[in-house]
């Protein structure tokens, strides 16, 4: 709780909570920055291309309604508590702009050539 607000408890079933938030995901398809007004209190959640996986932003804290928070491409808010977001997210649909990027569909798991540009020489 920051700022007095607490988030509130989740009524609905981890079912209607990933559908939810799968829904949002789904949304995720264009590169950018934007921002967004948050309406509750919420956490940030980023997609990482390494993990394959979605994982909870918590070091920003929790976000409290009028904050305007900029993301990217790859993050969106989740008005749920730590708990409930613990349970979902491994659960949760890839990142659309993942799920259509050359690592997926190539499988690769890194791309050496630019690895090996970016090591810096003493």
């Amino acid at each position: 709780m920051i700022r007095g607000v607490p988030i509130p408890v989740a009524t609905r079933s981890d079912s209607e909570i990933k559908e939810e938030l799968n829904n949002r995901i789904a949304k995720l398809r264009m590169y950018g920055l934007r921002q967004e007004v948050v309406e509750m209190p919420s956490y940030k959640l980023v997609w990482s291309n390494a993990a394959k996986s979605w994982y909870p932003a918590y070091g920003y804290g929790v976000f409290q309604p009028g904050d305007k928070v900029p993301l990217d491409a790859n993050e969106f808010l989740a008005h749920y508590r730590k708990d409930v977001l613990t349970r979902v997210i491994p659960k949760l649909d890839y990142l659309p702009l993942y799920k259509m990027s050359l690592p997926s569909t190539r499988g690769w798991r890194s791309c050496p050539r630019l690895a090996s540009t970016a090591m810096v020489s003493r």
